[in-house]
C-alpha cells in the first residue's frame, strides 16, 4: 500500500505535482504607453462607470519597482504571472525578463526563460525587484 508521504514524494519527483507559473517583467516609458500596448489588453481593465481610473488585472498583474544601490531603473514597470507560457508576452518589446518560478524555487539556474540584451550582466546582478511574487525564489527579489 502507498503511503501518502510515498505518494506526494511521487508527485514531486516527476513533476506531476508542478504548477508551473511564469512571470514576465515588461518595462515602458510610462503607465499611460503600458495601458495602450494591445499585448496587455487582457490585462487591463479600462476606464467605465463602475471603474473611473481603469485598472490592472490584479490578480496576475501588478507595478513593481525595479532598483539596483546605484538607483531606479528608469520607466514604468509591470509584472504578469500566468500558469503557462505566453507567447504574446514573450515577443513584446516591452518585455525584460521572462522566468520560470517553479525552477527558481529549486534554484535550478536555468530559471531565466529570456533576459533583454539592452540588459547586462552586471545590471541583471545589481537589479532588485519589488514586490515580487510569494513562492518566488528569484535572486533579483532579494534585498541587497
Amino acid at each position: 500500500m502507498i503511503t501518502r508521504l510515498a505518494f506526494a514524494a511521487t508527485l514531486l519527483f516527476t513533476g506531476a505535482a508542478r504548477a508551473d507559473q511564469y512571470d514576465y517583467l515588461l518595462n515602458y516609458p510610462d503607465q499611460p504607453t503600458a495601458q495602450a500596448d494591445p499585448v496587455l489588453a487582457p490585462y487591463w481593465s479600462a476606464p467605465s462607470a463602475v471603474n473611473p481610473s481603469g485598472s490592472w488585472d490584479q490578480s496576475r498583474t501588478f507595478q513593481v519597482n525595479v532598483y539596483s544601490q546605484a538607483g531606479g531603473f528608469p520607466g514604468y514597470w509591470i509584472w504578469i504571472s500566468e500558469p503557462k507560457m505566453v507567447n504574446t508576452l514573450l515577443t513584446d518589446p516591452a518585455l525584460v525578463i521572462a522566468a520560470d518560478r517553479d525552477m527558481a524555487a529549486v534554484g535550478n539556474p536555468a530559471f531565466m526563460l529570456y533576459v533583454t540584451p539592452n540588459l547586462s550582466q552586471a545590471q541583471l546582478d545589481a537589479a532588485r525587484v519589488s514586490p515580487t511574487p510569494l513562492g518566488s525564489n528569484y535572486p533579483f527579489g532579494n534585498a541587497p
